[in-house]
């Protein structure tokens, strides 16, 4: 069953307009082609969707369960459009920040206070135990970023230049180009305040 998104937008049209010429003329089709869409979907489920009238058209039993059933799809479509557009937009998602515990006191939380601020729908998390600790919350995915001081990455190809005397570091694949192990940077400039 290879229904396309293109076959329930037709179906759609058709239910609403109750006409395939006015559905047709919606969807910027010609009615041959509007016509063909119709005819596969009804193929592929094996039922007719609609009673072809002389000069309406009427959704069958089997054509009001799958508009209800479409609807719902496209609504899911549109909300999963949303929540991509707000994750993308740093408009929702989450973020789990790991500290030894200078940073993690002194530095970490005035950053993502001022993080906090600018990105109010993003949650926060921060995470403060020992260097080798949160390296290794780093390195197994506990934590998307790390901090200590005087750190090195030893996973890392190259050392970034220090920033202060705190770097980042983080193994999370959205952080890395999907490369995995750890990667290092200096302090994000949106975070510093600069």
């Amino acid at each position: 069953m290879a229904h396309s998104l293109r076959q329930f937008e037709v179906f759609l049209a058709v239910a609403r307009a109750k006409s395939f010429r006015r559905a047709a003329d919606a969807l910027h089709l010609s009615q041959p082609s509007l016509s063909q869409h119709v005819a596969e979907l009804e193929r592929e489920l094996g039922v007719k969707v609609f009673d072809r009238l002389r000069r309406t058209v009427e959704l069958t039993e089997a054509g009001r369960v799958l508009e209800d059933h479409v609807q719902r799809l496209f609504a899911t479509l549109d909300s999963a459009r949303k929540a991509i557009d707000d994750l993308s937009g740093l408009q929702r998602g989450s973020l789990v920040v790991g500290a030894s515990t200078t940073p993690g006191i002194y530095v970490v939380p005035g950053m993502l206070a001022g993080f906090r601020a600018r990105y109010p729908g993003i949650h926060l998390s921060l995470q403060i135990a020992n260097s080798a600790v949160i390296e290794q919350r780093v390195r197994t995915n506990e934590v998307d970023l790390g901090s200590w001081a005087a750190m090195r990455c030893r996973r890392a190809r190259r050392v970034w230049r220090r920033v202060s005397w705190t770097n980042w570091c983080s193994s999370s694949p959205r952080h890395t180009g999907g490369r995995g192990g750890a990667r290092c940077g200096p302090i994000p400039r949106c975070w510093s305040g600069s």
